[in-house]
């Protein structure tokens, strides 16, 4: 899975450097939440808004991951106690019935 990742990465970078040079002299205004930047180079945007999705990315996956070691660690308890019980269970002594009646 990290080799995909890694080769994952490292096409989206040469993706990313192709656009620059391709569009390295494009220049845009930008008009967000009231903010106003005129003429800002294209590649700049477009990076900026790669690092604010790659940001939020991260902090949904890193809340995700606290949740699963919690559930993780809530389900390593409860097999801990069922061990323990099952251990308990074993060493129980057996009863044999009686055939009277």
């Amino acid at each position: 899975m990290r080799i995909f990742t890694l080769i994952l990465s490292i096409v989206v970078l040469i993706l990313f450097i192709i656009f620059i040079i391709l569009n390295g002299g494009e220049v845009v205004d930008l008009h967000f939440l009231g903010i106003e930047a005129i003429g800002i180079s294209l590649p700049i945007v477009v990076l900026f808004s790669f690092l604010a999705g790659a940001f939020f990315a991260l902090i949904i996956g890193v809340a995700s991951e606290i949740r699963l070691r919690n559930r993780l660690k809530k389900m390593d308890q409860e097999n801990k106690r069922l061990r323990n019980e099952l251990i308990s269970l074993r060493n129980l002594p057996v009863e044999e019935e009686t055939g009277e009646g």
